[in-house]
């Protein structure tokens, strides 16, 4: 499985829009069910999400996902769909791995570039 960080920032926006004191069911984001499940584990591994995926012999479920406040600091860094659809293209175009902490931080520098032309 490759690491998508489009279902990371997708999954973390759709858990941000569970009113409180529900829990989070996740949705198919184009993607099959493998992949999301393994795309939370890593997310929790990174340290964005809490909870995680319970394998029983009912099936895999998520179990109290949370956004942590890394996972926060992640989904604000890259709510703007512009500035995270712009990043990503100067990376590719630039042949930039993009590691989690490359993004981020890409992400953080072009959000300081829009608050100083505002």
């Amino acid at each position: 499985m490759e690491r998508d960080m489009d279902l990371v920032r997708e999954i973390l926006l759709d858990i941000e829009s569970v009113p409180a004191g529900c829990d989070w069911e996740h949705k198919d984001y184009g993607r099959n069910e493998d992949t999301v499940y393994e795309h939370i584990q890593i997310m929790k591994q990174a340290g964005l999400v809490s909870g995680g995926i319970h394998e029983g012999s009912g099936g895999r479920f998520p179990v109290s996902v949370k956004i942590t406040w890394n996972g926060y600091e992640f989904l604000d860094a890259s709510r703007d769909s512009k500035v995270w659809n712009s990043v990503k293209q100067k990376a590719m175009d630039s042949g930039v791995s993009l590691t989690f902490d490359v993004l981020l931080n890409a992400l953080k520098m072009a959000a300081q570039t829009l608050d100083k032309l505002f």
